[in-house]
């Protein structure tokens, strides 16, 4: 009996720890692939963040990017410089002096912003002298050539300016042209200047 009972229970042992070690492989084996898996998700995982902290920080750069030029605003004149004195001597004396005997003197008339008291009178005189005068057409154009200040003091400025001047009219078909020097004396009043006289030479 004693052998008998041996024999039987020797195969089963064997059974229960060969089926025991399949057991355990087959375990060990599953829980393997599971780990790795997890691990490759991981890094899976890392990778992705690194790969959108690089991006998002690129981006970041670019939109952060100090930017060091600089743009100067033009500097305004100053409307009581000798430069802007010349510039309305040389723009008063051709609109001044460019009229014909049909444009109801709005040569001096649309000039008179910018004449003192003195010269407004003196313009007054002037159309008076004309009205009536010539029954035919007569007119006039005026250009500058050259300007130069002939005496600056801090409030008045004496300019000087060579003109061409052509005058055209129905006793005279051919136009003459001639050079003419007239002598314009500006006033500083208020934060502009201002014309105080005007003298054809």
């Amino acid at each position: 009996m004693n052998r008998k009972f041996i024999f039987i229970i020797i195969p089963l042992v064997a059974l229960v720890l060969i089926g025991g070690g399949i057991v355990a492989w087959v375990l060990l084996s599953g829980n393997g692939a599971t780990s790795g898996d997890t691990s490759n998700g991981t890094l899976r995982n890392i990778n992705t963040n690194a790969g959108t902290g690089t991006n998002t920080g690129t981006a970041g750069n670019t939109n952060a990017a100090p930017t060091n030029a600089t743009t100067s605003a033009p500097v305004p004149s100053d409307p009581t410089s000798t430069k802007e004195a010349v510039a309305l001597a040389r723009s008063f004396t051709e609109r001044f002096g460019t009229y014909s005997n049909q444009n109801d003197f709005d040569n001096i008339n649309n000039l008179r912003v910018y004449m003192t008291d003195k010269m407004e009178k003196a313009a007054d005189k002037i159309i008076a002298d004309s009205e009536g005068n010539q029954t035919s057409y007569y007119g006039i154009t005026t250009r500058v050539l050259a300007t130069d200040i002939s005496k600056e003091e801090e409030k008045r400025v004496e300019v000087t300016l060579t003109t061409q001047r052509q005058e055209s009219s129905d006793e005279k078909p051919e136009p003459n042209i001639f050079q003419q020097d007239v002598e314009l004396v500006l006033v500083l009043e208020g934060n502009g200047w201002l014309v105080d006289s005007v003298n054809w030479k």
